[in-house]
C-alpha cells in the first residue's frame, strides 16, 4: 500500500467512525454526510475491503431515513432513499437487503399507482428470495405479485403466482410433517 493510500484509508476510516458516532447520537443526516464522504475516499483509494464495510453502514441509515420518509407517506423521498439503500446494499454484497430494497421499492411503486413498476421490483425481489432459497420471503412475493398483476388486469400472471405460493406451502408443510 502506497503512503497515499494509507492517508486516504485512514481518511475514510476517520469519516466512517465520524458517521458511526453520528448515527448512534442520531444524528442520521449527519451520519449520512460523513458515511457518503468515507466511501467517496473509499472508492478513490481503491480500498475494495472499507468500502465494504461503509456500504453496509449506508445501507443502515439510508433504510432509516427511508422508512421514515414512508411513514410520514413522503414517497418520492422514501423512493429516493430506498434506491441509494438498494445501491449501498450491492456494494456490500448483502443480498438479503438488497431483496428487501426491492421488496420495498416494489410496494411504493404499488401505492403511488404505479403497478407495471411494482411488478417489476417485485420480481427482482422473489429472484433474490429463490436464489437465497428463502422460501418464507419467496411466497411473499409471490402473494404480492399475485396482487399487484391482479390489479394490474393480468389475471393468467397473478394465478400462476397463487400456484407458486401454493407449491411452496405445501413443500414446506411436507418438510413439517
Amino acid at each position: 500500500m502506497s503512503v497515499d493510500n494509507k492517508y486516504i484509508e485512514g481518511e475514510a476510516k476517520a469519516y466512517m467512525g465520524l458517521g458511526i458516532c453520528e448515527e448512534k447520537v442520531l444524528n442520521i443526516f449527519e451520519a449520512m454526510n460523513y458515511l457518503e464522504t468515507a466511501l467517496e475516499k473509499s472508492i478513490d483509494g481503491a480500498l475494495t475491503k472499507i468500502e465494504k464495510d461503509i456500504s453496509k453502514q449506508l445501507v443502515r441509515v439510508y433504510q432509516i431515513i427511508a422508512i421514515d420518509f414512508q411513514d410520514r407517506e413522503e414517497f418520492d423521498k422514501s423512493l429516493e432513499y430506498f434506491e441509494k439503500c438498494l445501491d449501498a446494499s450491492k456494494r456490500a454484497n448483502d443480498k438479503d437487503k438488497e431483496a428487501e430494497c426491492y421488496q420495498r421499492i416494489g410496494l411504493i411503486h404499488e401505492k403511488l399507482g404505479d403497478l407495471d413498476k411494482s411488478i417489476v421490483f417485485l420480481n427482482r425481489f422473489l429472484e433474490l428470495c429463490l436464489q437465497n432459497d428463502n422460501k418464507e420471503k419467496a411466497g411473499e412475493a409471490h402473494k404480492k405479485l399475485a396482487e399487484t398483476h391482479s390489479k394490474n388486469g393480468n389475471i393468467s400472471a397473478a394465478i400462476k403466482h397463487l400456484e407458486s405460493l401454493l407449491n411452496i406451502a405445501i413443500e414446506e408443510n411436507k418438510k413439517a410433517a
